[in-house]
């Protein structure tokens, strides 16, 4: 979701906006359902089972993943650091 894209992984309310962003993503799932070919007649599954239909994981699986990736990354900068061969100024000259 590309409201999940401005949320900081490393968060001390990381709670509090997952459960934000997860609700929304509970009703955009919905809306899109709705408005695919579902017959209104039939009740929509449960969340979870919507989910699968959609092929989307939960948010905390994506929030586990995005924090795994981001670990990574910081270990391989962190090498090349050590290494000297870091390249990346951590502030810009006009700072």
């Amino acid at each position: 979701l590309i409201s999940e894209s401005s949320l900081v992984v490393w968060s001390p309310n990381n709670g509090y906006y997952n459960d934000q962003i997860e609700f929304l993503q509970k009703v955009c799932v919905k809306l899109v359902l709705r408005g695919s070919r579902w017959n209104p007649a039939v009740s929509l599954p449960r969340y979870e089972s919507r989910l699968k239909l959609t092929h989307l994981p939960r948010l905390e699986s994506r929030r586990g993943c995005l924090g795994v990736s981001f670990i990574a990354k910081m270990e391989v900068e962190l090498k090349k650091f050590l290494r000297g061969g870091w390249t990346q100024t951590p502030f810009s000259e006009k700072e």
